[in-house]
Parts: structure tokens; sequence; C-alpha cells
């Protein structure tokens, strides 16, 4: 028997920018009772302003000038509403782990989840993409920029 997908109008740009006012919020929290240096905090302030400037501004247009888009697949909004819990667990892990463990972990099972290939081909090339990407990043921003990470039990 075939299951009949509903499909539904909604505004995804009111969605997405709450969304991204929640990420925004969690990462803030994670920087109450921190103590960084003068040019250390800049970074983490100067990404969250412009995150929360660009929320509200397409909150606001979300109001203004509203586009409906045609949401029909089920299985997309279970892997969106997981990815976001994925997404939530990292942030309060790294304080934990550390950064470069726990963003390891954590895109590796976020890019496992939502990968269409599930084999052992697909999960090594996932694990080996995020490593690399995550210690890129970390070494750019924290060794060339000078950009202090949060460490944890492992780094």
């Amino acid at each position: 028997m075939k299951k009949i997908e509903s499909v539904r109008n909604i505004n995804t740009d009111r969605i997405s920018s709450i969304i991204m006012l929640i990420i925004v919020g969690t990462f803030a929290s994670q920087l109450i009772g921190r103590t960084f240096t003068q040019y250390g905090i800049l970074f983490p302030k100067v990404i969250l302003t412009i995150l929360v400037a660009l929320s509200i501004g397409l909150l606001i247009k979300s109001w203004v000038a509203p586009e409906l888009r045609e949401i029909s697949k089920e299985e997309n909004k279970i892997k969106i509403v997981v990815g976001i819990v994925i997404m939530i667990i990292w942030i309060w892990t790294i304080s934990l782990l550390g950064f470069l463990t726990s963003s390891i972990i954590w895109f590796a099972v976020l890019g496992f989840y939502i990968s269409e290939r599930k084999n052992l081909s697909s999960f090594l090339f996932i694990i080996s993409a995020v490593f690399c990407m995550t210690i890129l990043f970390w070494f750019i921003f924290h060794k060339i920029l000078l950009v202090p990470f949060p460490r944890g039990i492992f780094v």
C-alpha cells in the first residue's frame, strides 16, 4: 500500500529565522562564564551579532513579503529535526570533549545520518572528509588566526 504524502505550504523563511535564533542563543549560552582575552571574545561576538542581524532581517521579511513553499516529504522533516538535535548535542559536548573531538564525532554522525548510501565505503568517506575539514578549519583559525577553541577531555 502506497503512503499518500500530504502537501502543505509553509513560510520557510520564518521557520529558518526562528531556528537560527535558537541556534545563536545556544551558542551565546556557551560563552557565559568563560574567560576570554580581549581579542579572543571578539570573533564569537562578531559572528553572533551578524547571525542575529541576518536572522532578524529574515524574520521581518517573512512577515513583510512572505513566500510560501510546498513541503511534501515527511521523511525530510524528520531528518531536519534529527539534524537540529545532533547540532545542539554537538554544541553541548564541545566543552566536555573539546572542539576537535566533538566536531569529528557529531558531524560524522550527522553526515552518515543524512547520507543516501549506508555502506562501509560511504561511512569511511564521511569520516575522512569530516576529519580533514575539521582539522583544516581548526588549523586555520587556531594556529594561523590565533582564535582560541574550547578544550575538553581529549583536545
